[in-house]
């Protein structure tokens, strides 16, 4: 199986995420977790906001960071498809309390095919690496030429693209080194500071996808109460 690269949250998140989970209990954090969950799915969390707000004595703007923040882990934890152990490390990133980060866990895998099928409307649907195998075939010699070794090498690609599938190939020494030469630069350049300033351009590109619906179904909630108030003025 392909090694799974932990989400690196934005620091941001983390600050947003550490205090509030460093002090809240399971049962207070559930519901707050739950309209995260909800926000990624819908994008809809004014009223839940306003009503989280008003259960923990505290205002809709002290709440709002959380939930986000929350939306946010969880977006990146599916995107990356985390197994439920790599899920708990990632969220060790923001809280050290098992018994949070398990409750967190529990959430997301009750909303884990709704927030796929969120996300894969922002991926590309590239082939994800599953397994190798190969094998090499030599031939030693033709009737016309006796000493002659011929190398092949045979490889069946196992890939998962929403299904898996497998990819039959087949290539001589020359196009091995070839495609080795290739692979090494490939990830020599994913570990360059260019490389990774685009990976984090990604990832602040899905987190303002979020904030982007979170302003809007504010900025609705604004010209609704001013509707009203100029509604009243007139009457």
């Amino acid at each position: 199986m392909a090694a799974r690269r932990l989400p690196v949250y934005d620091s941001r998140v983390v600050a947003d995420l550490s205090n509030l989970l460093a002090k809240v209990s399971p049962d207070q954090l559930r519901p707050i977790a739950e309209v995260a969950l909800r926000f990624i799915v819908t994008h809809e969390a004014s009223v839940e906001v306003g009503e989280l707000a008003a259960q923990m004595n505290s205002r809709p703007d002290q709440i709002r960071p959380v939930v986000h923040g929350l939306s946010s882990a969880f977006w990146e934890c599916a995107k990356a498809r985390l197994s439920d152990e790599l899920f708990l490390q990632a969220m060790t990133q923001v809280s050290t309390r098992p018994e949070i980060n398990q409750l967190l866990l529990e959430c997301y895998l009750a909303k884990k095919e709704d927030i796929m099928q969120s996300t894969s409307a922002f991926g590309m649907a590239l082939p994800e690496y599953q397994h190798l195998d190969w094998r090499i075939d030599v031939e030693l010699g033709r009737r016309s030429v006796y000493q002659d070794a011929n190398f092949t090498f045979m490889m069946r690609l196992d890939v998962d693209n929403g299904e898996e599938s497998s990819i039959q190939l087949q290539a001589d020494y020359a196009n091995m080194k070839n495609l080795q030469k290739e692979l090494e630069s490939a990830v020599a350049e994913a570990k360059t500071a260019h490389s990774m300033r685009f990976q984090r351009y990604i990832v602040n590109a899905a987190a303002a996808c979020l904030v982007l619906g979170l302003v809007g179904q504010r900025a609705e909630g604004i010209a609704e109460v001013c509707g009203r108030a100029t509604a009243r003025r007139r009457g």
